[in-house]
């Protein structure tokens, strides 16, 4: 029912650009949305689901990125 990836190196900017396609792609439904940057760490998370019943979350932190997809 769920699937998950992990990537290092990312660049928070192509994690952010690729949140939006995914609000492109209709995950918007109980959206949730943070980004903030401490001591020069940014981390970022967003959550949402789809009308299709699949939920997705991304988080990043320090050049590390987690996405999972789940169906509910």
């Amino acid at each position: 029912k769920s699937f998950s990836v992990a990537f290092v190196n990312a660049k928070v900017e192509d994690i952010r650009n690729y949140v939006e396609e995914l609000k492109n792609a209709g995950f918007t439904v109980n959206a949730t949305n943070k980004d903030v940057e401490v001591f020069g760490v940014v981390a970022y998370a967003y959550t949402a689901s789809n009308g299709n019943g699949y939920k997705v979350e991304v988080t990043y932190a320090q050049d590390m990125c987690g996405m999972t997809i789940t169906k509910e």
